[in-house]
């Protein structure tokens, strides 16, 4: 072999082991999406029993029902659509808080939380999580919120308002 030819084979192979290690440590400084998102509730989804909505003192109350599985109560008594409450269930459940805007707000109707929309669901062991749901931003990208009884005011995305504000024609069966 030639002196030109083992110095090309170096080179070659030195690249290599820099893309080698290079890929190595990209792979570990990756951000861990997952770690960073933070869900408003953890519960266990089959634990809920009840779902309540309060839209200006407007009421939507739906319970599961034994044998019956879930059952509209009020604003009329109605059978649920499974996949629909389930689906409901799901949103509550999975909802990620985007930032907090403010741990200790001294005034709740600049966020539109003095009289907010609230969304709970309560559990087979009688816990309950209870959402207030405020003004959007004005860009409409997201909306206020906070947890009942918290003083903490979050950001949390419209995907989650809209799934929320379904009318009462969504959770009836066959719709």
């Amino acid at each position: 072999m030639n002196k030109g030819r083992i110095v090309f084979m170096t080179i070659v192979l030195v690249c290599l082991v820099g893309v080698l290690v290079f890929s190595i440590n990209s792979e570990k400084e990756k951000p861990d999406l997952q770690s960073d998102l933070k869900r408003v509730f953890l519960f266990s989804q089959s634990d809920v029993v009840e779902i309540s909505r309060v839209i200006n003192e407007k009421r939507l109350l739906l319970k599961k029902d034994g044998n019956k599985g879930w059952v509209i109560t009020s604003p009329v008594a109605d059978r649920a659509d499974e996949q629909a409450v389930e689906d409901y269930v799901n949103s509550f459940a999975e909802m990620i808080e985007v930032r907090v805007v403010d741990n200790n707000p001294g005034d709740l109707s600049i966020y539109g939380l003095d009289n907010p929309i609230e969304v709970a669901m309560g559990l087979s062991d009688k816990q309950s999580f209870h959402l207030l749901l405020g003004d959007e931003t004005p860009t409409h990208a997201s909306s206020y919120a906070k947890i009942k009884d918290l003083p903490c005011v979050f950001l949390l995305g419209n995907y989650y308002r809209m799934k929320l504000l379904v009318n009462l024609d969504y959770f009836r069966r066959g719709n």
